[in-house]
């Protein structure tokens, strides 16, 4: 998985480079990315998106191998011990994929932030990985697993995933975005998302207060 991951992002990071553009279509190397044909300008986003894609795919058969295993520890957690788990499964649904989808919207209307966005979703794809691997946890006792449809029909296989802990992909992505949006009222609406998200995280039990407290600095 590493190895993919690694030879993925490589490849995506040398795809937004100039070099790549001007050997495909005999640019002098002065110029830059913006300036390849049209032709190319399609296919740039066309081939990372197709990249990101692949990197989901390859992390969805690391979480099932990670659900399997046995070795993982349950922590102390201070906020997990004094207080009762709440159903929030509606409200964090809403809060990852409302802002998800906005903020991608966002991120993705122009070449540049597709690039960087492509790239800092494998990145964090890559991260989690290991994060996940070197890191196993086993979920709190009292957990009310996350009921995610989108993620339950899709990289899920119809399976329940409450191995993946450390650290929370759902406050990550959120606040994934909210580093690469540049419009200021969205970037701040994103990281008021990702607080709201990572506290109904913790109070469902979904995830350790450290799994929500760390997702930011990778992201």
């Amino acid at each position: 998985f590493f190895f993919f991951f690694s030879i993925i992002h490589l490849l995506e990071f040398y795809i937004c480079t100039p070099n790549f553009w001007n050997t495909l279509n005999n640019i002098t190397p002065n110029k830059s990315l913006l300036s390849a044909t049209s032709k190319f300008d399609l296919m740039l986003p066309v081939i990372l998106l197709g990249l990101t894609f692949l990197s989901f795919y390859l992390f969805s058969d690391f979480l099932h191998f990670n659900e399997s295993r046995t070795d993982g520890y349950i922590i102390s957690d201070w906020v997990i011990e004094n207080t009762t788990s709440i159903n929030f499964n509606f409200e964090i649904l809403l809060l990852t994929y409302i802002p998800i989808t906005v903020g991608l919207s966002s991120a993705l209307s122009e070449k540049n932030s597709i690039m960087i966005t492509c790239l800092s979703i494998v990145t964090l794809l890559g991260f989690r990985t290991i994060s996940l691997y070197t890191f196993p946890l086993q979920p709190p006792a009292d957990i009310i697993p996350l009921r995610d449809e989108f993620l339950f029909h899709t990289f899920y296989n119809q399976d329940n995933m409450v191995k993946d802990l450390f650290f929370s992909g759902h406050t990550a992505a959120v606040c994934l975005l909210a580093f690469i949006v540049k419009v200021r009222w969205l970037k701040m609406a994103l990281f008021c998302c990702t607080i709201l998200l990572a506290a109904a995280l913790v109070l469902q039990h979904v995830h350790y207060l450290i799994d929500v407290l760390v997702a930011p600095v990778f992201s």
